[in-house]
């Protein structure tokens, strides 16, 4: 099974702008979202991230998908649903997860197969399995991950391009007690 994980382009940021702001170089992080979703994903799934922030790919030159997994901010949500309606046309499932997703999940469900909400890590494996089984729920509630379960992000898959690195090393909140 041949798996894509997008990162779409911000109009934000994005380091092919650098010529509109020295500082877009700084500005782009590596996708850690989509880098600790491949660490879920079992051995036998092909997988690619692409982070169009470096450059968008031509998608209609690359294998196609069986499965698409696209994280997005909101200033992302444009760009998602036209990467995401392009793999649907191919016949590829797709799902969208991300601070958009859980946030205007109804919105989201318009463009995409299925949608993630809260953090994946929970809930990755059984959205894979049921892609592959052809069961693909159209929502999943990842709810909270705790931190000791989420493994390495797979920093193996990205090419160089990047100023700044990401690590993970806490989520959410704490409580201090006095």
């Amino acid at each position: 099974m041949r798996l894509y994980l997008i990162n779409p382009s911000n109009p934000l940021v994005s380091i092919v702008n650098v010529k509109e702001s020295r500082w877009n170089r700084y500005r782009v992080w590596k996708p850690l979202s989509l880098m600790v979703l491949a660490g879920l994903t079992p051995s036998e799934w092909e997988i690619q991230i692409i982070d169009e922030n470096l450059g968008a790919p031509d998608y209609s030159a690359m294998p196609r998908p069986d499965l698409v997994g696209i994280t997005a901010f909101t200033s992302q949500a444009n760009r998602a649903y036209e990467v995401a309606a392009h793999f649907r046309r191919l016949g590829a499932l797709v799902v969208m997860g991300g601070i958009h997703a859980t946030m205007c999940r109804e919105e989201a469900m318009e463009h995409v197969d299925a949608v993630v909400t809260g953090e994946a890590e929970g809930i990755w494996p059984e959205v894979l399995e049921d892609a592959q089984n052809g069961r693909l729920r159209h929502r999943y509630d990842g709810g909270l991950a705790d931190i000791k379960d989420v493994p390495m992000a797979r920093h193996d898959l990205l090419n160089g391009g990047y100023a700044c690195g990401a690590i993970q090393t806490t989520r959410g909140s704490a409580a201090f007690v006095a």
